[in-house]
């Protein structure tokens, strides 16, 4: 019998999930039901990143605190997420307090024993919004493909997704103000110098091998420092001399892997995240493969609290496009999960994805007169079909396709 780890989708909760953010969560699912069916122990995680930049922007617009926002949202996805037949063995939320110390113990170890630096460094500051702002506030041009992007990273989903020090031509998003650096005492991440220990060890089986190695590589030798902790919402932690800053998210949200399998059981930990034989798949959209391909892997590391990246996968979906456009949260572009189960059922919706995925080199351009015309063609046709055949059967058997 083998063990597996699955994970699958972690979106923001500033609103209902879109159909574009439940891909790697049905992908997810049906690896995990196969491996079940086939005897293995399976521990299948998805979960809510609730802390950060964007939810604090939201939240703003909405003119709510940012944990009311993410309350009233989680309320509303998970009935979706019940709906739509996931089989999660948990659904994490980065404000669970338990989690919140795992994160705080974890971070702090770095700390403790330098893994990480504390030091200095410019932040952006918008003097008309008296703020200092952290990524998804700035808005701009990637500085490698010169794509709309916010501060973190790249928000060319499709061809970049990079980790991003700054943005060229940037700008407040509150505002629409320029704003001004000024120096802030952060924890600063060496992701450079874990190269050599962990992209060998990253495999992505499938035709997406090349350009998930190709991207981990590529963000080992573009990104020097991640710098862990920001000036926003999230998970406060003590630095040096009264100074306090929030866990950055993505550094938040990946340790959930560990911590939300952590509180399930006395042995789990050391069972799926311990344990060289246990297999970890990661299913995710292809701007997600820095963090989970270099940052992930290399925290988990640099802790020297016997995590084990071996048998570590990455399966990444291609982008979602939906008139014109690839399906984004953050631009609005999209079908929303509490729509789509309003025009059809949550099956319809499980067959087309698989069943467009399945037909596409790449990317999948949705259109309503193709997935009226596959569920038509597939299953509504074949089922007639075969409901003729059995009527008209002979009393003594049947032959149904």
């Amino acid at each position: 019998m083998a063990r597996y780890f699955i994970s699958a989708g972690w979106p923001y909760l500033y609103d209902v999930p879109g159909l574009h953010n439940c891909i790697p969560m049905l992908f997810g699912d049906v690896y995990a039901r196969f491996f079940r069916l086939m005897g293995d122990e399976v521990f299948f995680l998805s979960g809510a990143d609730e802390h950060g930049a964007r939810i604090e922007f939201m939240a703003r617009g909405y003119g709510k605190k940012p944990q009311v926002l993410v309350d009233e949202k989680y309320l509303e996805t998970i009935p979706l997420l019940k709906q739509l037949g996931l089989s999660f063995d948990q659904f994490g939320r980065t404000t669970n307090t338990k989690h919140k110390e795992f994160v705080r113990k974890l971070v702090g170890q770095l700390i403790d024993k330098q893994k990480v630096t504390l030091k200095k460094q410019p932040v952006p500051y918008c003097v008309a919004c008296n703020l200092y702002l952290p990524d998804r506030f700035i808005e701009g041009q990637c500085p490698f493909c010169s794509e709309a992007s916010y501060g973190g990273q790249c928000n060319n989903k499709k061809s970049c997704g990079r980790i991003i020090e700054s943005v060229d031509n940037g700008h407040c998003a509150i505002c629409g103000g320029t704003y001004e650096l000024r120096e802030r005492l952060h924890a600063m991440f060496p992701l450079s110098s874990w190269r050599e220990t962990v992209a060998p060890a990253i495999r992505c089986d499938g035709q997406h091998g090349i350009t998930v190695q190709k991207r981990v590589i590529e963000t080992f030798d573009t990104v020097d420092e991640v710098m862990l902790t920001r000036d926003s919402w999230g998970i406060d932690i003590p630095l040096e001399n009264g100074t306090n800053q929030s866990v950055y998210s993505w550094v938040d949200s990946l340790l959930g892997k560990v911590s939300f399998v952590a509180f399930s059981g006395p042995t789990a930990e050391a069972d799926f995240w311990k344990d060289d034989d246990t297999r970890r798949v990661f299913f995710l959209g292809m701007d997600g493969i820095p963090f989970y391909g270099a940052l992930f892997p290399s925290l988990l590391l640099a802790a020297q609290d016997g995590y084990s990246v071996a048998n570590w996968t990455i399966i990444p979906n291609e982008v979602l496009i939906y008139e014109g456009g690839v399906c984004s949260k953050s631009t609005g572009r999209g079908i929303w999960l509490s729509e789509a189960l309003k025009v059809a059922k949550a099956d319809f919706w499980r067959f087309s994805l698989f069943y467009s995925y399945a037909e596409a080199e790449r990317d999948i351009d949705f259109q309503w007169n193709k997935f009226a015309g596959a569920i038509n063609r597939y299953l509504i046709d074949g089922l007639e079909a075969n409901v003729e055949r059995l009527i008209s059967a002979p009393p003594n058997g049947t032959d149904l396709e």
